[in-house]
């Protein structure tokens, strides 16, 4: 099926009108034009795009160091807990020894006569 174009017809022909009347473009038809765009235009955009690879890169190893460091100190803030808990019983062991300690042996741990009967 042939459509009727605004130009001649030649295999460099970019613009084609179909029955709607609407400019198609090809792909490569597009990466002509685009290779058409000033030289100057080009060297910001590869700039731009090189900077943009550059910052990407660097934020990726920051993630990497970030998530390690996050482990670590959730592994550190884990045996921080374990001596507290820790330090609290020694504590609490002392407390209750020293409590022992200071009861009258004859006091208490046997129970009275009036008890017993």
């Amino acid at each position: 099926m042939s459509f009727p174009t605004s130009e001649p017809s030649s295999p460099g022909s970019l613009r084609r009108l179909t029955n709607r009347n609407t400019n198609r473009y090809s792909v490569t038809a597009l990466f002509s034009m685009a290779a058409e765009q000033d030289v100057e235009v080009e060297d910001d955009l590869a700039r731009a795009q090189k900077r943009l690879r550059e910052l990407k890169s660097r934020i990726s190893a920051q993630s990497k160091k970030n998530f390690v460091l996050e482990r670590d100190v959730r592994y550190l803030d884990s045996r921080i807990a374990l001596l507290i808990q820790n330090r609290m019983a020694l504590d609490e062991r002392d407390e209750v020894q020293a409590a022992l300690e200071d009861a009258d042996p004859n006091e208490g741990n046997f129970p009275d006569d009036r008890k017993m009967q």
